[in-house]
């Protein structure tokens, strides 16, 4: 199937990202391939079908088109954050509570830190929305699903880590992307927050990495995991107990988002940016 998505990718049709997924707007490519050349669209990829594939194998000049694409979606916007709705993924919840060390638990830190984060979007003038609550753990797909039927335009998954070594410590985050291509954009956005977190945190840089996961893989909007520090690691464990430790955090993330959608001449130093309440709705 991926395969597939990126044969038709490479000649002009819009698949989305090339996640191995035979969804909605991959067969709505196909569907569009085959009726430009002349074979019944119905969805379906027969022998017709691969025979014309193997015949046009035009390639687009001047980088992925899906990269390219999802570049263009992210600039056509602007750089206002109002309107933007952000998929926001408390990495635990309910029966499932993460990572414990001591008395600090994964899932009580995390849905703090979500709803910290859902209420500094929502003052800044973006639609935001926990994708479960604190007495529930859905399946990553099923998260994905909730991501999706939003129609959210960025999804962040917070998490915490724990290691066998106390030694262990710092954030990372995640991003699609595996040997056939990744989410330019999802990258970007995971670069910026790591940036903004080591920035305004003391926190070790872990870097950024792409991986398949399912969450990542199955959402149809550019989506970033987070992990904020290891329980295990005496130094992380205090700063992720304190209050304010998360409200930076919280900040941090608001900030990679707001620069996001910032063309480079108006993109500020990292560490720099402050995001007033309701700034979308000034006209920015």
């Amino acid at each position: 199937m991926a395969a597939l998505q990126e044969r038709l990718s490479n000649m002009g049709f819009d698949v989305g990202r090339t996640d191995g997924i035979f969804g909605p707007q991959t067969e709505a490519a196909l569907k569009d391939f085959q009726y430009n050349r002349a074979l019944e669209p119905d969805g379906r990829c027969g022998p017709l079908t691969l025979r014309e594939l193997k015949k046009l194998e035009r390639t687009v000049v001047g980088g992925r088109p899906d990269v390219l694409r999802e570049s263009v979606r992210l600039l056509q916007r602007g750089p206002s954050l109002l309107g933007v709705v952000v998929a926001i993924d408390p990495g635990h919840g309910g029966a499932d509570p993460g990572f414990t060390v001591g008395d600090l638990c994964e899932r009580d830190l995390i849905a703090d830190l979500a709803s910290r984060l859902e209420a500094r979007l929502l003052a800044s003038g973006l639609e935001a929305y926990l994708l479960h609550g604190p007495h529930e753990s859905p399946e990553e797909v099923e998260r994905a699903n909730r991501a999706n039927e939003i129609g959210a335009d960025l999804l962040v998954s917070l998490h915490l880590d724990a290691g066998k070594s106390p030694q262990a410590q710092g954030v990372s985050s995640y991003y699609y992307g595996n040997a056939r291509g990744s989410s330019a954009v999802g990258e970007r956005l995971a670069t910026l927050v790591q940036k903004e977190l080591v920035s305004r945190t003391d926190l070790v840089d872990c870097r950024t990495h792409a991986k398949t996961w399912e969450l990542l893989r199955r959402t149809r909007m550019p989506a970033i995991r987070t992990d904020l520090g290891y329980l295990t690691n005496l130094h992380d464990a205090a700063a992720l107990g304190s209050p304010e430790f998360r409200a930076t955090v919280a900040e941090a993330i608001l900030a990679a988002v707001q620069r996001l959608f910032l063309p480079p001449d108006l993109d500020p130093p990292t560490g720099q940016l402050r995001v007033p309440t309701l700034v979308s709705r000034k006209g920015l």
